[in-house]
Parts: C-alpha cells; structure tokens; sequence
C-alpha cells in the first residue's frame, strides 16, 4: 500500500482504493482477504512493514503474503533484461515475510498463504525468470521463526543448561528441519557446548514448544514469542 510502489509496479490501483474497497467489503459482512507482494519495483523492508501496518488497521479477516517472482512475457520480465528490476535474493524474501508474519500474529489475523503456489508452470526452470522461488517458501519461513524462538528461549531461560530437551509436534518437525536443516543448524553451531535433544510429542499443540532440563520447565507458543520478541 504505497502509490509509487503500485504505480512503479503497474498494478492499477491506489492505496485510496485499496482502503476504499476494504471497508465497503466489510460493511456488507465478507470475509476480507487482503494480500501482499514484497520485492516489487521501488519497493523495500520499511515499506513493507508500513504496508503490514496499514492492512492491520483495514482488519481484515486473512492476508496471503507474496515475494516478487519474475514470470515469463511480462513487464516485469522486461524490466529485469534491461537491468532495471532486481529482484530479492531468497534468504532476503524469507527475512522480510517472517517479520510481516510476526506482525500479524501479533494481531491475530490469519497468514492464509506464503509464497505462490507451485503449479506446472510456476516452477523454477518453467515460466519463473528470477526472483526468490522455493517449492516450500512457507516451511523456510516458519523454519527460520521457530529457531528463533529457541534461539530466544535457551538465551533468556537455559543459557547456563547442559542438557536441553525440546519437545514439538509431529506436525512442527518438517518446518523445524526445513531446507535439510538449514535454521536448525545453526542453532547447533551457536550452542556446540550444548546437548540438545528434540523429541516428537503428539500432545504438544502446534506452533508450540516446550524446553526441559533437570531442573526447568518452558512452554511457549509461537504467539507468546511473537508477543515477548518485540
């Protein structure tokens, strides 16, 4: 919702109209989805996140979050022969979208969709020129938020603890391995002086942790972390 990102993007409408159409839908009782895309034409983080800003006061029902693909036999593709559009790299998408989806946990409004979804022609190698594609974009950025939160836990609850046990849903454990690992390693790297044991519990609710050691016991949700992290 910034005029010279749409205007730049060729996207045919204003942030007025976007305002405009959102309260009518909501004055006749719709479900209000809204959606972003990050990594357009003269776009960057801080309007990113005025952006999310902006759509939390519209309090809409859902939003769908999308980085910037360069898509074959478009506008957008010309730009980027021409060397006038760059598109974000992929670990910058990730960055970007999981502090917007911060913000709207925050606000308790539903993330419904991050990344596009993978059809036969939205594929790497199809009709996607450049931009950051990945086939699981929505897993890397719940990877990343989830070892943050442990990250944020071990360091303000078990920094002096040996031995950690973690306990996470059945349903959490791809999201946590994302990407062969790529977050979770890192947090091995960063406390190599600790055992950290995950384990598998169907009780645990998802987008929930829960920390032991010998003699300490944390449970938090992803929305407690959210909420704590500001």
């Amino acid at each position: 919702m910034d005029d010279e990102v749409l205007m730049l993007s060729e996207r045919g409408h204003s942030q007025e109209d976007v305002v405009n159409s959102s309260r009518l839908i909501k004055s006749y009782g719709f479900e209000l989805g809204l959606q972003m895309m990050i990594g357009l034409p003269g776009d960057n983080e801080e309007k990113d996140m005025e952006t999310a800003r902006k759509i939390i006061k519209l309090n809409p029902d859902f939003v769908r979050i999308y980085p910037t693909l360069v898509i074959k036999k478009t506008s957008l593709e010309e730009m980027f022969i021409k060397g006038e559009y760059i598109p974000l790299e992929l670990e910058d998408a990730v960055s970007i979208s999981k502090k917007l989806y911060k913000e709207f946990i925050r606000s308790r409004i539903d993330v419904i969709r991050l990344g596009l979804q993978v059809t036969e022609q939205i594929n790497s190698g199809k009709d996607v020129v450049a931009g950051p594609f990945h086939p699981a974009f929505r897993e890397l950025v719940e990877s990343s938020l989830l070892n943050d939160m442990i990250k944020y836990v071990i360091n303000k609850e078990f920094k002096d603890s040996s031995n950690i046990e973690i306990s996470i849903s059945p349903k959490d454990i791809s999201k946590l391995y994302a990407d062969k690992k790529r977050y979770f390693n890192e947090i091995i790297k960063e406390f190599n002086t600790k055992n950290i044991k995950i384990r598998q519990v169907k009780e645990i609710n998802s987008y929930t942790l829960a920390f032991y050691d010998n003699n300490y016991f944390r449970k938090m949700s992803l929305y407690d972390y959210v909420k704590l992290e500001k």
